[in-house]
């Protein structure tokens, strides 16, 4: 009786065995076709020649009228030898900017990137609600709801300690020119440390 009862236990932990082994299967299988089949919304990063700074921030900045063209050339001259110089320094070059663009989803994994910070998110070219997303932990999160074939724009601008940054050496060589070149100012360097490459 007793070997009866080993061998009917032993029956039943082999199919025990068996059941779960294919189970296991069956589940890498489903998770493969998951793979496969699902469709993973890659978003296109778009990349636009646009100066991390514009002429007339850097005209406000030393205390000159937007529409005031007299110093124009001469600002434009320093405000790209300062973004160059930025540029240099945090190993980012700083003329360029992008946008990330791509089929709508509710939530969208974002590469780490210390120099920008989202400041619009668009659907079908319409500005969604700073109340209705959320950047946090590398994760942009969208209330709402969109069509299925809704085009997502995630738009970016440049850190505000970058732009400073490039505003103060800007004006120092526009109203300074006497100066030396060479290096940036130190309040600059301070401001860009957190965001120098390398």
């Amino acid at each position: 009786m007793t070997f009866v009862c080993a061998e009917l236990t032993a029956s039943v932990r082999l199919r025990t065995s068996l059941l779960l082994n294919q189970s296991f299967l069956f589940i890498d299988k489903l998770g493969f076709l998951l793979t496969v089949f699902i469709p993973h919304f890659a978003m296109e990063k778009v990349w636009y020649n646009r100066r991390a700074v514009a002429l007339d921030a850097l005209k406000r900045n030393v205390r000159l009228m937007e529409e005031d063209c007299t110093f124009d050339d001469l600002l434009t001259d320093k405000l790209d030898a300062a973004i160059a110089a930025t540029s240099n320094f945090i190993g980012r070059d700083l003329r360029t900017i992008y946008e990330l663009i791509g089929p709508f989803q509710s939530e969208v994994n974002l590469e780490r990137d210390r120099c920008v910070h989202i400041t619009k998110v668009r659907v079908n070219d319409t500005d969604v609600l700073a109340t209705h997303w959320c950047h946090a932990e590398g994760k942009l999160i969208i209330r709402g709801e969109y069509p299925d074939d809704a085009t997502l724009r995630i738009i970016f601008e440049y850190n505000q300690d970058i732009i400073n940054a490039v505003l103060m050496h800007a004006s120092a060589l526009f109203l300074n020119p006497a100066d030396s070149v060479e290096a940036l100012p130190r309040a600059s360097q301070n401001l860009l440390r957190a965001y120098r490459y390398g």
